[in-house]
Formats: structure tokens, C-alpha cells, sequence
């Protein structure tokens, strides 16, 4: 049970952080809806994961499991069709600059934005699992 709290703490921590990195990313509807959104993920993560990567076997030796970040994204992508709440819209910045690097202004389209997040959250996911042992 310790474990399954743990994984469940983890992936809404990411999840969180996720949001709060990209505001094209949202979950509406309060915290019931966000605990609830993150309790679909982590069912996804931990259980469908798995079976996609044991289907996927072939193509993850042939490739050195690198198709594993397609099945990242593809899970990320069923989150946001299964829950309702989680909204994904165009992502576009205005430029930053830091320190003599300059980053001119540029725009993402939604499924530019799914595979950032599917991404950023897998990273997130390991580093709060490294943190947490």
C-alpha cells in the first residue's frame, strides 16, 4: 500500500510541477478534479505502461528502447482524451533573454505541446522518484 501512495504522490507532484511549468496545460475543476485526473495517470503510468512496453518489445530491442518516449507520449496523449478536465491548448512565448543568450519569440501547436508534456512529465516523474528513495 506504502507503494502504491508513493507512485501516486509522485506522478501528481509531476503532474503539478507540469502545470505550473507550461500553462498550456491545465486542469480545471478544482482539487477533487486534479486528484482525481492524477489518479487516472498513475492507474495509466503503472498498469498500461507495462502491457504497452511488453507488446512493444521488439521494437524497443531493435531501437535500444528508445520507442519507450513514444509510449511516454502516447500515455500522456490517453490521459488528456480519457480525463475531460485536462485542457491542452497552443503554447506561445514572447522571447526571454538570459544573461547574452537571447530567445526570440515562438509558438507550439497542441501536439507539439503533448509531446513536450509527455516529455517533461516522464523527467519529472524519475526525478521525484530519485528524490523520494
Amino acid at each position: 500500500m506504502k507503494f502504491i501512495l508513493r507512485k501516486y504522490f509522485t506522478i501528481t507532484l509531476s503532474v503539478f510541477s507540469l502545470t505550473q511549468i507550461i500553462y498550456s496545460i491545465s486542469i480545471s475543476g478544482g482539487w477533487k478534479s486534479f486528484l482525481y485526473s492524477c489518479l487516472i495517470l498513475t492507474i495509466l503510468v503503472y498498469i498500461g505502461k507495462p502491457v504497452a512496453n511488453l507488446i512493444m518489445l521488439p521494437i524497443n530491442i531493435l531501437t535500444l528502447n528508445l520507442f519507450s518516449w513514444i509510449i511516454n507520449i502516447l500515455i500522456f496523449y490517453i490521459w488528456t482524451l480519457l480525463e475531460t478536465n485536462v485542457r491542452i491548448s497552443s503554447f506561445q512565448s514572447s522571447g526571454f533573454l538570459v544573461g547574452p543568450l537571447r530567445i526570440s519569440a515562438f509558438g507550439l501547436a497542441n501536439w507539439q505541446v503533448i509531446i513536450v508534456g509527455g516529455i517533461l512529465l516522464t523527467f519529472l516523474t524519475q526525478f521525484f522518484n530519485w528524490i523520494m528513495k
